[in-house]
């Protein structure tokens, strides 16, 4: 999945092309599937027989929340970081080659993640000033899961502490910088269609070929 720091540049820049009634919730609901150790079920990934991969339920999450969407950038939001992650994981597949089996891989990979925060926050300008909106434990997507948005306001406020540099494993800035703006476009044409209320994205839109044994994934 996307960092948060992804989610945040890509949102930003959503909202400089995009209008929207509230950016603090469209921010903050681009975080907030992540709020949760059931990220499967935050995330509605599925898992796809005939693919042999997991894909992310867009069309489950909008038949639950789709007209909270047309009147809430919170679960807009929300909507827009199951693209993101979706995109992410078949980029980081089929572009980038991304083999999670070598050893140490997953671990080395959230360190890349960390080394490129500086870069993130310079680039994108990106601010610590999210907060949790008033009254969210009454909203509908937490009677859906109970979030810890706390938790994870603190886990990204770390985001912000400068880390030692050091050379990246394998996700540089060059591959982070070509995915935001890759998502940036397709996030943009997704808020088009659903404001001209056209035909949304799918899960099989975002198939990605597989490592051998990824049913974790």
């Amino acid at each position: 999945m996307a960092s948060s720091l992804m989610h945040y540049a890509i949102t930003d820049k959503i909202l400089q092309l995009f209008p929207m009634h509230d950016g603090a919730r469209l921010r903050f609901g681009a975080v907030l599937p992540d709020a949760s150790v059931n990220k499967r079920k935050t995330h509605f990934r599925i898992y796809n027989e005939k693919l042999g991969i997991r894909l992310y339920d867009l069309e489950s999450y909008r038949a639950q929340f789709g007209e909270r969407m047309q009147k809430d950038d919170l679960y807009l939001g929300y909507y827009l970081h199951l693209i993101e992650d979706a995109l992410y994981r078949k980029t980081l597949y089929d572009t980038f080659g991304w083999n999670p089996y070598t050893p140490e891989s997953t671990v080395r990979m959230h360190h890349d993640y960390t080394l490129l925060n500086r870069h993130f926050i310079q680039k994108y300008n990106i601010r610590d000033d999210l907060a949790v909106p008033e009254n969210f434990t009454q909203e509908p997507i937490f009677a859906f899961e109970p979030f810890d948005a706390e938790s994870l306001l603190r886990s990204i406020h770390q985001n912000f502490v400068p880390a030692p540099a050091d050379a990246p494993y394998f996700f540089t800035a060059a591959m982070a910088d070509t995915y935001i703006e890759d998502a940036v476009r397709l996030c943009t044409a997704e808020l088009d269609r659903f404001h001209s209320g056209k035909t949304l994205l799918s899960a099989e839109d975002f198939t990605w070929m597989p490592p051998e044994n990824n049913k974790n994934f």
